[in-house]
């Protein structure tokens, strides 16, 4: 599992998935590296209660999921944090 924490620079709530992209700061060199993360799709995650408004740009996340084996920048989330308290991001949590 990989964490990344940084500002939302877009939130596409879209299907087949939806799509956060966060700027995430490395500390020690000052660079800004985007950060995608894959959630389920928008149908399903309106049932756990989301919506257009559940993440805006400029909010701080922490996310937490599989990142990809190529190395890329981008992971599938399994797990968000948004001002220290964790949204559900599948049926099957909490």
């Amino acid at each position: 599992m990989t964490t990344v924490t940084g500002i939302v620079s877009e939130f596409a709530f879209i299907n087949p998935h939806a799509l956060i992209t966060l700027d995430v700061k490395d500390l020690s060199t000052g660079k800004i590296t985007k950060w995608q993360g894959e959630l389920t799709s928008p149908g399903s995650l309106a049932k756990m209660g989301w919506n257009r408004g559940t993440i805006k740009t400029g909010d701080q996340l922490t996310m937490t999921g599989m990142a990809l084996k190529s190395g890329a920048p981008a992971m599938a989330i399994r797990k968000l944090v948004k001002n220290g308290e964790e949204i559900q991001t599948s049926d099957t949590a909490k």
